[in-house]
């Protein structure tokens, strides 16, 4: 028998905290920022609010009723556009499949060597595609919207191009 009462072992394991071994642990994060959140730092100029297009109702005019911004995702392309649902009509559209874009979101090759596309899968592009947007429709006197993510979750590139959006001035 050992001195305090317990059974003699030829061994003993004796268990210790992790933080009595390696000192107190380390907080955690709450959040991790993401490999790309830095392209959102840089700095925009709020696009100055146009005159209002002849194709918007008063009370769109006046802000008594928002349209709505809503967007296509697939694997390789996005396309954004601003919908109004009482006339049935679109307001604004643009898609990174534009070929007079490919200087803003870069090109890369497809299966065939002798045709390009644009690259319209990366969240630099939601980012680009979203200030465009926001651009657009500041331009035809369009503030307030709905973001209407379609049932995409709100990460990733839906999450870049309605911070692109917001960074020149649209209201949502």
């Amino acid at each position: 028998m050992c001195p305090d009462g317990r059974p003699r072992v030829k061994w003993r394991l004796d268990l210790t905290r992790r933080s009595e071994l390696n000192g107190a642990p380390k907080p955690r994060k709450l959040h991790k920022r993401p490999f790309w959140a830095d392209i959102f730092d840089e700095a925009v100029d709020i696009e100055p609010l146009g005159p209002p297009s002849p194709q918007l109702t008063e009370d769109v005019v006046k802000g008594e009723r928002r349209l709505r911004l809503t967007l296509k995702r697939s694997n390789n392309q996005m396309c954004a556009t601003i919908v109004d649902d009482v006339t049935r009509r679109v307001h604004c559209f643009i898609s990174t499949n534009f070929k007079y874009l490919s200087n803003v979101f870069g090109q890369e090759p497809t299966n065939n060597p002798n045709i390009m596309r644009n690259k319209g899968g990366t969240v630099k592009a939601a980012y680009e595609l979203g200030k465009l947007i926001g651009r657009k429709a500041r331009s035809k006197g369009i503030s307030r919207v709905v973001f209407d993510r379609a049932g995409y979750r709100y990460h990733g590139r839906v999450e870049a191009l309605a911070i692109g959006a917001r960074k020149v001035g649209l209201d949502f």
